[in-house]
């Protein structure tokens, strides 16, 4: 049973710092950073787990509550 308790943690540790790694890259592409600013992670298992990981692991979708809020409060002005 501690086996298996240290291999979830473990993997749990890899998917949190493999999502973590993915989120510094695609943040450093919308940032409008040139080609060579763009962020590369220097882990050098990321390639590996990325073939592995980048269909498991995903964003939550996130919605913005900001442009209802302003058209209700554009309506009533």
């Amino acid at each position: 049973m501690k086996v298996w308790r240290f291999c979830k943690r473990r993997l749990k540790s890899i998917k949190s710092v493999y999502w973590q790694e993915l989120t510094k890259t695609e943040k450093s592409k919308k940032s409008g950073a040139g080609a060579d600013d763009v962020y590369q992670t220097k882990l050098a298992w990321f390639k590996r787990a990325d073939i592995l990981l980048k269909n498991v692991v995903s964003s939550r979708t996130t919605t913005s509550n900001l442009l209802s809020t302003f058209v209700l409060l554009h309506n009533f002005s």
